[in-house]
């Protein structure tokens, strides 16, 4: 019955109608078969599978770009609240030279690791660790109440930003072919440098 209804463009009986309905998952647009293909086109609409891979490479992509810009932004932030960290917890020079030294080394000493780590377990997977420990961090860091707990943290929040932008480099190689790399990429730079300012404002 459900070649007759894909032959003949209409439903030879109610069982067959439903058949054909049921071979169509809208979850899943690769969700039917080649024989039955006429069948689904004509009730139901057959979505542009290169429109919804760009909706979705585009969403993914600022998603990380987000992400990449609050850990650049979190690196340089921290100057411009010195005075009143040093007010609230006491801190000594000494730690308030620690607060931002301890994240810049934190991440500058995970990111290869972290691109191996994207490479070995999974990005999608590693840049979800990232974002849920830097988020747990950064509100560790806001209750912190002395100088060595907020060095504690800022360790953390460097070690968690560490291993989630390599993430950002390689999910780029992958969802963009050579040649759509380039501005992406100068989206990216542009952005780094972004954060880096924003940071200080």
């Amino acid at each position: 019955m459900i070649r007759e209804a894909a032959r003949t463009g209409r439903p030879s009986g109610a069982v067959s109608y439903r058949a054909c309905d049921l071979l169509f998952d809208d979850t899943n647009p690769y969700a039917y078969s080649v024989p039955t293909l006429a069948c689904v086109r004509r009730t139901h609409h057959v979505p542009n599978l290169g429109e919804m891979e760009m909706t979705h490479r585009l969403t993914a992509t600022i998603t990380l770009m987000v992400a990449m810009l609050m850990d650049l932004m979190d690196s340089t932030i921290t100057n411009v609240a010195l005075p009143a960290i040093s007010t609230d917890l006491g801190a000594t020079p000494t730690q308030l030279e620690w607060t931002l030294v301890g994240y810049v080394v934190a991440f500058a000493t995970l990111l290869i690791t972290g691109g191996r780590l994207g490479d070995i377990y999974g990005r999608q997977r590693i840049f979800l660790v990232g974002v849920i420990g830097f988020t747990c961090a950064s509100v560790f860091a806001s209750l912190s109440w002395d100088g060595n707990i907020l060095i504690a943290a800022r360790i953390i929040q460097g070690a968690f930003a560490g291993i989630m932008v390599p993430q950002v480099l390689s999910s780029v190689q992958v969802m963009y072919t050579p040649e759509e790399r380039g501005p992406v990429f100068g989206v990216i730079g542009s952005l780094n440098a972004l954060g880096v300012i924003a940071g200080l404002l």
